[in-house]
């Protein structure tokens, strides 16, 4: 199964979400998944990549041209190079089988915006689970409801994410085939 994971690239972000990437990518792993992210060499990205290829699984990174400086070519097991951002989130949809994101900033909630509108416009039938660590996405999970509330977001919306509050319940959402995601 090709996993794509949408995270911090932040050297500064707190322990707490660098053992869910640590835990996360050494489940990858070892269930002989592939993790697809955006290639970097930074934060949450490079210890996920890095604890998957550690387990024995594929890494593939998708990244920008101008952000090559940044890829961490020693865990890739096979690097994509793209235009731009835009170009990355496209390959990124298009390859993966399931999303999973971990706490980030203006990037991941790009990628996560991303995958949800064109949930909503029938583009891909693709599940993402977002992983509330700490409580991470807690008020982005309540605006998405007071939008759903105020009739901005069909309810629908709801059946094309999950929320996981740790890494071993997100993963048991992906196992699980008979999951209402």
């Amino acid at each position: 199964m090709n996993i794509c994971v949408f995270c911090s690239s932040s050297n500064d972000i707190a322990d707490v979400y660098r053992k869910d990437a640590l835990l996360l990518g050494k489940k990858i792993g070892e269930k002989s998944h592939s993790l697809i992210y955006g290639g970097a060499n930074m934060g949450l990205m490079q210890v996920c990549a890095t604890a998957v290829r550690d387990a024995g699984g594929t890494v593939i990174g998708i990244v920008p041209d101008n952000l090559r400086k940044n890829t961490e070519q020693k865990v890739l097991d096979q690097v994509f190079f793209v235009a731009d951002l835009a170009e990355r989130k496209e390959m990124m949809i298009e390859y993966a089988d399931v999303f999973i994101a971990l706490p980030g900033g203006f990037g991941t909630l790009d990628e996560v915006f991303e995958v949800l509108a064109l949930a909503t416009v029938e583009a891909h039938d693709k599940k993402l689970i977002i992983v509330n660590t700490n409580g991470y996405y807690t008020h982005l999970l309540a605006h998405i409801e007071h939008s759903i509330q105020e009739k901005a977001i069909n309810a629908s919306l709801q059946k094309t994410f999950a929320v996981a509050n740790s890494i071993g319940e997100c993963f048991s959402l992906i196992e699980n085939e008979n999951t209402a995601l």
